[in-house]
């Protein structure tokens, strides 16, 4: 069957919007690459946070380390309120995990 006016419109069409499409994808990659900084600053940020989340007890231990060669006598003092804050932040943890499983979810 040969074509009939309307379905070679909508080819046409179709071919048109197409190009449009691919000039539009290809300025949005352009536009784009100059946050390519940006945002690999931005995925460092998101797996150092990730790293310091998983190896907690690596940090402490350095920061323990520093301290006690630096000021001795101090070791005890910030102990103290390192344990406090360790116990704030692990009755918050759980629910602040949840709140933001539930933003994820939406």
């Amino acid at each position: 069957m040969a074509p009939t006016g309307l379905a070679s419109r909508l080819a046409l069409r179709r071919a048109e919007l197409v190009e449009r499409s691919g000039r539009e994808r290809a300025r949005l990659v352009a536009d784009l690459g100059a946050l390519a900084p940006a945002f690999g600053a931005a995925d460092k940020v998101v797996a150092a946070a990730s790293w310091a989340r998983r190896h907690g007890a690596v940090i402490v231990i350095v920061a323990a380390a520093v301290l006690a060669v630096r000021r001795p006598s101090r070791l005890l003092k910030y102990a103290g309120q390192a344990w406090s804050l360790w116990q704030v932040y692990r009755g918050y943890r759980d629910r602040l995990d949840g709140l933001i499983e539930r933003i994820e979810r939406r």
